[in-house]
């Protein structure tokens, strides 16, 4: 039996939890066994993946846009634990990128019928802290113009 942690971040204007509930329900349906969190922080996607990884789980479906899922990558990069991805973000790349439909029930069928695949994940260090990032990484110019963009929260 599959074992599948889903998990997403409460954002202001946005439906996570219900999105979360939904994509559980669909792994159980198909059998599987599954635990699953809406959670406050950037910070909380990566304790809770690393929580499911030292449970045992086998794959942990990340509901939400790039920067929850880079959450979650960076905490299974160097695993065995399988990264499933549902769009609810703006951009979405790197779902995009991997081919990843951005409807809720055929994504959720990709994470339950989806062939598994290696995906890279840079590290830049800057000023002595490490990130990981899994689509794109900009610094200088490009940091700056991220750092002075006003947040929605």
């Amino acid at each position: 039996m599959t074992r599948a942690f889903v998990v997403g971040r409460r954002r202001k204007g946005a439906h996570v939890g219900g999105v979360v509930r939904e994509v559980r329900a669909t792994l159980e349906l198909a059998g599987w066994k599954v635990e699953a969190a809406v959670v406050d922080r950037k910070s909380d996607l990566r304790r809770f993946a690393h929580r499911a990884v030292k449970r045992g789980c086998d794959v942990v479906v990340a509901v939400g846009g790039d920067g929850a899922v880079n959450q979650v990558a960076t905490a299974l990069t160097g695993t065995p634990v399988a990264l499933g991805i549902i769009p609810t973000g703006t951009g979405n790349l790197l779902a995009g990128n991997l081919g990843i439909p951005r409807r809720l029930d055929r994504a959720a069928q990709t994470v339950i019928s989806g062939m598994r695949r290696r995906i890279d994940v840079g590290r830049a260090t800057v000023g002595g802290k490490s990130y990981n990032f899994t689509v794109a990484c900009g610094i200088g110019f490009d940091a700056d113009v991220m750092d002075s963009t006003a947040t929605r929260s």
